[in-house]
């Protein structure tokens, strides 16, 4: 709507006489643009608030702090929304990743960055286990905290987690600390935020698309555990066009 708008502004100007120098039909483009903006924005979180978001994302989905497993000069991006307590996100870890990381990622073809929506009404323990999930990728430990944490859904006991993290020869107290990063706890809270902003509503999401450098363009969305040949199908469409 926005680009339609000042596009007929445009016009209107290149083809009907105005008064005032150029100086001033510069400023009331400003103007103009800058009104047409706040509409835009606020057109935007309407819809937001209204449970609509999906009807207003933008044309790029921020990877922000999520956890990047790839190579960053990868052409196309793969931005996933999980759920640690969610068994579909398990289902699609264990059984469908693997494979998609052999064949896309490890061969630079893809980008994985890995965003949290905790459904915390349904799971209650997911921002928990996110925040877990957090402090363990700060020692170098995410894939291994991750496929733990959803081989271990349901009723998650700090005693356990920390006798996983002794076994993975983690420092335990360190990470005890890091449960209680400020910062860390508002990166879980502003990726839920994030994501419910877009409309998201389930999980795992996804959005697979060219990879923009602190984002992800031209995107497509995908629902769910997905089969393994579902995701190679958009991977390679994606991949045969660069």
């Amino acid at each position: 709507m926005k680009r339609i708008t000042l596009v007929a502004l445009a016009a209107l100007f290149l083809t009907a006489c105005q008064s005032g120098n150029n100086a001033d039909l510069a400023a009331k483009v400003a103007a103009l643009e800058e009104k047409v903006e706040k509409l835009s924005t606020l057109q935007t979180e309407i819809a937001q608030r209204a449970g609509m978001g999906a009807l207003v994302r933008p044309e790029q989905l921020a990877f922000a702090d999520g956890h990047q497993i790839g190579q960053n000069t990868a052409k196309v991006a793969m931005l996933e929304f999980t759920d640690l307590q969610c068994p579909f996100c398990a289902k699609f870890n264990q059984e469908i990743w693997p494979e998609l990381k052999k064949n896309y990622v490890d061969t630079g073809k893809v980008l994985f960055v890995a965003r949290e929506f905790p459904l915390f009404k349904a799971h209650p323990q997911a921002p928990f286990a996110a925040l877990t999930l957090r402090c363990a990728a700060t020692q170098n430990l995410y894939a291994e905290m991750k496929d733990y944490l959803f081989a271990n859904q349901g009723t998650l006991k700090q005693t356990e987690i920390d006798a996983e993290l002794t076994r993975l020869k983690a420092d335990v107290a360190k990470h005890t600390e890091c449960m209680t990063n400020t910062k860390l706890q508002e990166g879980v809270r502003d990726s839920t935020l994030y994501a419910g902003k877009l409309g998201l509503t389930s999980t795992p999401t996804f959005f697979i698309g060219l990879n923009a450098g602190n984002g992800v363009t031209d995107y497509q969305e995908l629902v769910g555990a997905k089969s393994y040949a579902e995701f190679a199908a958009v991977l390679d469409a994606l991949l045969a066009q660069q």
